[in-house]
């Protein structure tokens, strides 16, 4: 009887989260306001732990401004290209004058050139040398969301190189068929032999056509776990690449501290110059996403890349280099020799006679 007059209150969950997302839409353009709409009423288990801070690149966003305005005005931006194989199956870069995608992307579908900022390598890199990361759309959401594929390649730190762990390549577009844009991803991966480490979440598609090929062992990284032991982990649901919800915030740190390292670059004028990391980044959508990012907001470009310097940081901390490339900690750079075979005792080591000799013999 007690329990039958106690009166239950019954939020209006419907009607409140209404409220809740005309309130994010109202300040969507206010990334101070929509952070702060976020962290004050979270509607969602993750945006709990969400912190007030403005951004994670708050330290360059004015940097990264004046160095898009610089590109813009000297036309260093363009380097706008296509790619393709020859009759020999070399893969070679021809100019393209077709529009980039832009940000924030209007939803179309759209294809577009690469972005080649060091020029391709005449020779096979060694596995390593390049290192690339990617966000991938949803195939059966393709044609009604805002996303867009991206790709970026970053270059392993090797001393006495100007393009040492920089930005070298970019791809981001949405062609009309998932297979044109396999074969795009494929190209640019090929062109630098370069190793990937993609957001998985949205990889299945371009994992299995990798598989019809035979060729993710050697261009898919396998499954690493940032947000702990910064190591490779197993994963039978997710064997490559990383998963978000567990790495995503942790790159996005790694990614904004990559952004603000001290680097030597060499000016206009031919003088080496000390600047931020942000001033080698020389794609101007990149930078854009860099200078608008919210934690609520689609930035595909960011989430394309920043596995990429993940899996660099990886590499160096567990000392693995590019095959037949030693650096030492000093920064000198030299040719890794070849091991010496150790010679094994066997009962014909003494004989000038073969081996073969004895193993054909009739008893």
């Amino acid at each position: 009887d007690f329990l039958n007059k106690v009166t239950i209150h019954q939020a209006d969950w419907e009607h409140n989260l209404k409220i809740l997302l005309e309130d994010r839409e109202r300040v969507k353009n206010d990334n101070i306001l929509s952070q702060q709409e976020s962290v004050q009423y979270p509607i969602d288990p993750e945006e709990v732990f969400l912190s007030a801070e403005i951004s994670p690149f708050v330290n360059v966003i004015e940097d990264a401004k004046k160095h898009r305005e610089y590109l813009l005005q000297s036309g260093k931006w363009d380097r706008r290209r296509s790619l393709f194989k020859d009759n020999q199956g070399k893969i070679t870069a021809d100019i393209s004058t077709k529009p980039l995608v832009e940000f924030p992307f209007n939803g179309d579908n759209q294809d577009a050139p690469y972005l080649i900022l060091e020029d391709i390598p005449d020779f096979k890199p060694p596995k390593y040398m390049y290192v690339a990361s990617a966000d991938f759309y949803k195939q059966e959401t393709a044609t009604t969301t805002n996303s867009v594929c991206t790709v970026g390649v970053y270059k392993y730190p090797l001393a006495g190189d100007i393009n040492s762990k920089k930005l070298v390549a970019t791809y981001a577009g949405r062609p009309k068929t998932y297979k044109e844009l396999n074969e795009r991803v494929l190209m640019l991966l090929q062109a630098y032999n370069a190793i990937l480490l993609p957001e998985n979440e949205d990889l299945g598609v371009f994992q299995t056509y990798l598989e019809g090929l035979r060729l993710e062992e050697d261009f898919l990284e396998k499954h690493i776990d940032f947000n702990s032991a910064l190591a490779y982990s197993d994963n039978p649901a997710r064997k490559w690449g990383y998963t978000p919800k567990q790495s995503k915030r942790k790159l996005i740190a790694m990614y904004a501290n990559y952004l603000e390292e001290s680097v030597t670059i060499i000016n206009d004028k031919g003088e080496e110059v000390n600047t931020k990391r942000i001033y080698t980044i020389d794609d101007i959508w990149l930078l854009s996403e860099i200078i608008s990012f919210s934690e609520n907001g689609n930035f595909d470009r960011i989430s394309g890349h920043i596995g990429a310097i993940g899996l660099l940081h990886v590499l160096e901390k567990n000392y693995i280099y590019p095959k037949g490339l030693l650096r030492k900690r000093d920064g000198e750079q030299t040719e890794e020799k070849p091991k010496k075979k150790e010679k094994k005792l066997s009962f014909y080591g003494n004989t000038s006679r073969q081996k073969s000799f004895y193993g054909n013999r009739r008893r």
